[in-house]
This record gives C-alpha cells, structure tokens and sequence, in this order.
C-alpha cells in the first residue's frame, strides 16, 4: 500500500537562488487524478520558475500564487507570481531589505516576513495582504529568524531561527511566544 502525506495546502515549496519549485511530498502535482500518479516518483521535478531576481530569500503559496521576496535597485519586494507560468501579476513593498522568511496568512490575507539582527531580538513583521502596509510587528525570542511559516490550524506563524537552531511558534493574533523546539 502506497502512503501518501501531504503538507497544509497539498504543496511543498523549495526556493533555491534565483528558481521556485512546486510539487508535493509524493512527487506529484497536487491537482492529479489517482491513476495518474503511478508514472511520477518521490521528488520528481514538475515545474522549474524562475524568480524574480537574485537573491530571493522567501517563499510562500496561496493555492495558485507563489510570493517570493528579494531586494531589487534599492527596493525590497514581494512578487506575486502564477504558478503555472510564473508570470508576474503584482509587487508589494516591504519595508526593509534583510527580510528573509516569508508566510502567508491565509485567514486575513497578511504577509509575515523575518529580519535576523546582529543583537537583541529579531522580529517577525506583519503585513497587509492587498496594500502591503505594515500592520504589525512581534519581537521573536532570539536573533536570527529567517524562515517563516504560518499554521491556519494553531493560528500561529512558525518561525526557524538560524542563532540557536530552534523553530518557534508564536501567536498570529498576539505576537505571545507559544513555545520552541
């Protein structure tokens, strides 16, 4: 019997420099019919797109859009972009360059990204969905978050730190540190 796991949206996202790459735990594509599933294997490649520039350095999915940050002539962006095509559809600025980890919030459309610091705490900094204005920003428990990850289920942004090689979750409504491991 063949097991089959899946991630929050059916979708595993790997982001490499200057590529983004779609496919699911299995292999697959989420959308494919069972019968067709037999002809493709754990890790094969669907889709290769490329990104918006280099470095890219976070990267999230909405269910048919991709969100990829990098920093560009002086800006610091979040492109939107088709996931089957990669064309691009629209650009949000963000406040900073350095903002390394991307989520999407899917419950009230907002943007997280993360910002290691040389010292004190980094921050996980919130953003509107459709305007891309700052809302919001929660202090982490150390320095260097770099990735991010928001979990519809706990309501919490999972947040990896490189300093201390912890993942950690903290409140999507109160920025409060739930815990680490």
């Amino acid at each position: 019997m063949r097991r089959m796991f899946f991630t929050f949206a059916s979708t595993l996202l790997l982001a490499a420099i200057g590529t983004s790459q779609n496919y699911d735990v299995a292999g697959n594509p989420p959308a494919v019919a069972p019968d067709t599933m037999s002809s493709r294997a754990a890790g094969d490649l669907l889709n290769s797109i490329p990104g918006p520039y280099d470095p890219n350095s976070g990267l999230a999915h909405n269910g048919s859009t991709l969100f990829v940050t990098s920093y560009q002539d002086g800006m610091a962006l979040i492109y939107a972009l088709d996931d089957s095509t990669g064309a691009q559809l629209y650009t949000v600025p963000i406040s900073e360059s350095g903002e390394f980890g991307l989520a999407y919030d899917h419950v009230r459309s907002l943007y997280a990204t993360t910002k290691a610091v040389s010292s004190g705490q980094g921050f996980l900094r919130i953003y509107d969905g459709a305007s891309g204005s700052p809302v919001t920003t929660y202090s982490t428990p150390t320095r260097g978050p770099v990735g991010a990850a928001y979990d519809g289920l706990r309501d919490v942004y999972w947040v990896c730190d490189w300093t201390d090689n912890s993942v950690t979750a903290i409140s999507a409504t109160t920025g409060a540190y739930i815990g680490s491991h």
